[in-house]
């Protein structure tokens, strides 16, 4: 009799533990977590190149030596991000001078934006505005500008064109600017 009251407790125990076991995880899965949200690029403004602490010397007949470069980060969520060079931004004569574009990545990802100035040099001498416009690929409209401008990253450089003066300063350009941006 004290062999059968093993087996039949035996027996108990394994349906128990089977049938807690079938029935799925023991934890309660955890609460909600908040979805993340799209996060607009966020330029590293002492890394960018060329140098924002001197104008840029272009040439009429000369290409430029090195492209527009701006480190960034951004929460993308898998939307790309675009880059747009323009030179003399909101002038009278704001014109697209290049273009970029990254894949969409996440906030912990830093990324560069490079974009080469691919337009004709051929502008009036003076002193010009060079702006990268960096932003989700959503947010560029028709007309190839930012719509928000709270979604996107602006960097501005200062281009010396064709000037008979070999050491302009910003002071100089900000003073000369043949449109102020």
């Amino acid at each position: 009799m004290s062999n059968c009251r093993v087996q039949h407790c035996t027996a108990l125990i394994l349906v128990l533990v089977s049938s807690g076991v079938s029935s799925g995880c023991l934890i309660s899965p955890p609460a909600d977590v908040d979805s993340p949200e799209r996060i607009p690029p966020s330029v590293f403004m002492d890394q960018v190149v060329p140098s924002l602490l001197k104008p840029v010397r272009t040439y009429r007949d000369a290409a430029l030596n090195e492209p527009f470069t701006a480190p960034y980060v951004s929460e993308d969520l898998g939307e790309a991000v675009w880059g747009r060079l323009y030179l003399d931004y909101n002038g009278a004569s704001t014109t697209i001078i290049g273009a970029g574009e990254r894949a969409g990545s996440t906030l912990d990802n830093k990324r560069e934006m490079v974009i080469e100035w691919t337009e004709s040099l051929n502008r009036p001498a003076g002193c010009h505005s060079v702006t990268m416009a960096i932003s989700h690929s959503s947010n560029f409209g028709f007309n190839g500008l930012p719509i928000d401008n709270d979604e996107t990253a602006f960097v501005t450089w200062w281009v010396s064109h064709d000037s008979e003066f070999q050491d302009v300063t910003l002071y100089d350009c900000n003073e000369t600017s043949v449109t102020t941006p």
